[in-house]
Order: C-alpha cells, then sequence, then structure tokens
C-alpha cells in the first residue's frame, strides 16, 4: 500500500507526489504526534531487552546468592538484590520477555478471534448477528479481569494459560469494534455498486469492507497489548501467571510487596517498568489514532 507524499521535496529525495510505502508515510504521521517518539524510543528498548536479555543481562536472573541478599543498588547491581540475593537488573530485563509475549499474544487472539466474528455478525446479521453478539453480551457481563482469574484459574496457573485467558477477555472488544465498523461501511456506495454488480460475498469482504476498517482495529490494538501486559502482572501477582523462579514483573511486585520497609527496590523497579511499557504503548496508541484518523488529522 502507498500513499502520495504531499511535503515539500529536498534535494535527493523523491519528487513531490511521488508515491510512498505505507509504513513510511504513516511513521512520519506518527512521529507528528508529541511524546510519539518518546514512547517509540521506550518500546524499543523494552523489545530490544526481551529479545537480547541472556545476552545483555548481567547475571542469570535466577542465580541465587545468600551472600548478597537485600543488597541496595550499587554499580554491582544497579537495581540492588532480592530476597534471595537474586540481581533484580537482570530479573527486569528477563521478565520483559513474558510480559511483551503476553501482551503480543493476547492480542493477537484478541484481534484474529474478535476481528472474524464481528465481521461475520456485521455483513451477514439475522440469526449469525444475534448469536455472535449475545455471546459477546454474556462475556463482557463479567469485568475483565475476574473473567480473566476464572479462565486462568480453571486451566491452571502459567503463562501460555494466562496469555490464552487474556486473549479471550479481548475478544468482545474487538468483536463490537468490527461490527460496528463493517455496519457503517456496509451502507457505502461503493460496496451497494459491488453487489449490484454480482460480487460474492467473499470479494466484497476482503476488496472492500476489510481494507477499510482496519484504522480502528489497528488504534484498539495497540490499546489492547497494554491491557494485556497489565493483566499478565495482575495476574503474576496472584500467583496465576508466570511461575517461579521464572521472573516476572507481577511476581517480583508480589514478592516485593513483603519488604517495603527493609528493601523498597524490590518492589520500585519492577513498578517502573510495568509504568513505563503500559504508558509507552498507549501513547503509541493515542498517535496512531491521530495519524490515521481523518478527523484529527496532522497538517
Amino acid at each position: 500500500m502507498q500513499m502520495r507524499d504531499e511535503g515539500a521535496a529536498a534535494p535527493g529525495s523523491p519528487l513531490r507526489g511521488e508515491p510512498v510505502p505505507y509504513w513510511r508515510w504513516l511513521l512520519g504521521r506518527v512521529l507528528q504526534v508529541r511524546l510519539a517518539t518518546v514512547a517509540l524510543t521506550l518500546i524499543t528498548c523494552v523489545a530490544c531487552m526481551a529479545v537480547f536479555a541472556p545476552w545483555i543481562s548481567p547475571a542469570r536472573p535466577t542465580d541465587v546468592d545468600l551472600t548478597a541478599v537485600l543488597r541496595g543498588p550499587s554499580l554491582k547491581n544497579l537495581m540492588g538484590t532480592d530476597e534471595l540475593g537474586r540481581d533484580i537488573f537482570s530479573r527486569v530485563i528477563d521478565g520483559s520477555r513474558a510480559s511483551l509475549s503476553a501482551g503480543l499474544i493476547s492480542a493477537a487472539i484478541g484481534l484474529t478471534v474478535g476481528t472474524f466474528f464481528g465481521l461475520l455478525a456485521g455483513y451477514f446479521l439475522g440469526l449469525v448477528d444475534m448469536l455472535i453478539m449475545r455471546l459477546v453480551d454474556a462475556m463482557l457481563a463479567f469485568p475483565g479481569i475476574i473473567l480473566a482469574l476464572a479462565i486462568t484459574a480453571a486451566l491452571g496457573p502459567s503463562l501460555t494459560n494466562a496469555m490464552i485467558a487474556i486473549g479471550i477477555v479481548s475478544i468482545p472488544t474487538f468483536a463490537r469494534l468490527a461490527r460496528a465498523q463493517v455496519l457503517t461501511i456496509c451502507r457505502l456506495d461503493y460496496v451497494e455498486a459491488a453487489r449490484c454488480l454480482g460480487a460474492p460475498n467473499r470479494h466484497i469482504i476482503i476488496r472492500h469492507v476489510v481494507p477499510n476498517m482496519l484504522t480502528p482495529i489497528i488504534v484498539q490494538s495497540s490499546l489492547a497489548v497494554a491491557f494485556a501486559i497489565l493483566t499478565e502482572a495482575t495476574l503474576s501477582f496472584l500467583g496465576l501467571g508466570v511461575q517461579p523462579p521464572t521472573p516476572s514483573w507481577g511476581y517480583m511486585l508480589n514478592v516485593g510487596r513483603g519488604y517495603l520497609s527493609q528493601a523498597p527496590w524490590m518492589s520500585l523497579f519492577p513498578g517502573v517498568a510495568i509504568f513505563l511499557t503500559v504508558m509507552s504503548i498507549n501513547l503509541l496508541g493515542d498517535a496512531l489514532r491521530d495519524a490515521l484518523d481523518p478527523r484529527l488529522r496532522i497538517e
């Protein structure tokens, strides 16, 4: 997909009006939003931490050193040590893998399943719409975190089951959003024209409906990742997510709350990691909304 570059041509750059890749156009729009650059930088840092954790961690996150219990931040241990002498900096780095995995995979489950059923409900209406949306309404009757807790407790505590539970909780939001977009798009003239010309439903859905409903879906996906990271941290805090000794920001918060007066750094640094990651993703979601919404289009 390509867009026309409307900016003035700089020396050595493509001529004004020359098509540019869609991702370059979108990135340029996003970076015009205040704080979007900061958000992208933080997200990139967290992603690099998750990918290169085994190589950049100063120590193995599960190594126990009983001679270094509850040491404060120092040059040797930048974020101090925990109740077993494990390096918190290494554990925060390694814990980013669980958080990002949960965020991305859970959001992908909700996006794929929710958008599919929302598309079916909004396009075919009738009995299909009624059955799907009543199921969605039933799921929305439960608070998201309570439903995630119930599903994880039923499946058993583990990161995989937590991701499945969070993905299921995300399905209703995507389904309702996709259905609303399809209902709007299906009333537009070009869809009616395609129907009048005898285009099959599959052709109309793939060529006309899906491409024009992606903007709000993309924005919602970024918010779903932030929600999934928070929910995974909550489940791990309650002992239903990542199981020890594997590091997890939520589990580290749970352990650290027992040492708030002796070693506040045990809770401080995982909490800051969660805060910065979720805030950055939310800021990026706002930037995507501003870049993609024609009513908020930056001049």
